[in-house]
């Protein structure tokens, strides 16, 4: 997750200085960039970016690897958790009071 908001952090500063580089050339003619070039330049970058990760494979490689990412941290830490909490549940005073009728708990 923290390596998924580094990559929206550099891409939108990324943007961000495209943006600038462009104003500044506005400003050295003595014009001034109009508001709706912005967004457009913006947009126009992500869907040139997408297009040529698309091409380099970078999508399907990235999607590869959050695949086993995922069956990682299912072996590493979810099946172990579970594991070891059933086995606590079943090794609780809890259980013992429940199964002798108690509907009280101390």
């Amino acid at each position: 997750m923290v390596i998924f908001g580094t990559f929206i952090e550099t891409g939108t500063a990324l943007l961000h200085s495209v943006n600038e580089r462009i104003s500044h050339v506005f400003e050295e003619q003595a014009r001034h960039m109009p508001r709706y070039m912005r967004p457009l330049i913006a947009l126009l970058i992500m869907v040139l970016v997408l297009f040529a990760a698309e091409r380099i494979g970078i999508i399907a490689l990235v999607s590869q690897g959050y695949s086993f990412a995922t069956y990682i941290v299912l072996c590493v830490f979810i099946i172990p958790l579970l594991t070891r909490g059933l086995w606590s549940l079943y090794q609780s005073p809890i259980k013992e009071k429940l199964a002798a009728g108690s509907p009280h708990h101390d």
